[in-house]
């Protein structure tokens, strides 16, 4: 099985949590590939001082995609035991030890996305995946995350949204290569306006946003962000 990772925030450029041992160990980062996805700002983390990336179902209604990167692992995946240490260790990547639901309030699920046109067994793996997701409490991360819009993952823990579009139309025949995502689906804690977004990346210590800028990882609402930083 052909896999990669799908990385809509910090694992793409943070250099703490061991994230760049993983990138190095992990990831063929030089094929990194810009899709399409539904993501927006939505999540206050690091005790409010920083406002981090989410899927959303809104953004997927209304069409407003912004942009992430694929990025093919190093390993072609054998069978699902292999499968699941990729998962752990992206878990792990994120700060969290192996299990895919993260930290003791569930605020982030590791979910995985099928290629609609791979020939690979996906009943088998869709079913071991539940399995092993529902060993936490997943449930109790899809009540949070409904009070806030409805989840882009369902119970299986089976991300909810098309098969990824290059950003880059000569790129499609790459992504279309892979048989399995794999990403981190956060828990949203709301929706701010870009003023108040602002507020927060200007003292920001961890340069949130503007790393995302400075990386190409993009939303819908940035240039009215910008705006407002720039009247701060």
């Amino acid at each position: 099985m052909k896999v990669g990772i799908l990385i809509i925030g910090s694992l793409f450029w943070d250099t703490e949590k061991g994230r760049p041992d993983w990138r190095k160990n992990h990831l063929v980062f030089k094929k990194k590939i810009k899709v399409s996805v539904p993501i927006r700002y939505g999540r206050l983390s690091n005790n409010g001082r920083t406002y981090t990336m989410v899927f959303s179902k809104g953004v997927q209604e209304k069409s407003n995609l912004g942009i992430a990167y694929l990025i093919p692992l190093k390993e072609i995946i054998h069978n699902t035991d292999e499968l699941f240490n990729e998962a752990q260790a992206l878990s792990k990547a994120e700060g969290n030890d192996t299990n895919l639901i993260i930290g003791h309030t569930n605020w982030a699920v590791i979910s995985i996305l099928f290629n609609p046109k791979s020939s690979i067994d996906k009943y088998e793996i869709e079913t071991k995946w539940e399995e092993n997701i529902n060993k936490n409490d997943l449930t109790d991360f899809l009540q949070k995350h409904i009070k806030i819009e409805p989840p882009l993952i369902n119970k299986k823990g089976v991300l909810d949204i098309s098969w990824l579009q290059a950003i880059e139309e000569e790129q499609q025949n790459e992504v279309d290569l892979f048989d399995i995502i794999l990403t981190t689906c956060t828990l949203p804690t709301g929706y701010l306006n870009p003023k108040q977004h602002a507020k927060i990346a200007n003292t920001d210590l961890r340069k949130y946003f503007k790393n995302n800028q400075k990386y190409g990882i993009l939303t819908f609402e940035d240039d009215e962000i910008r705006t407002e930083l720039n009247k701060v």
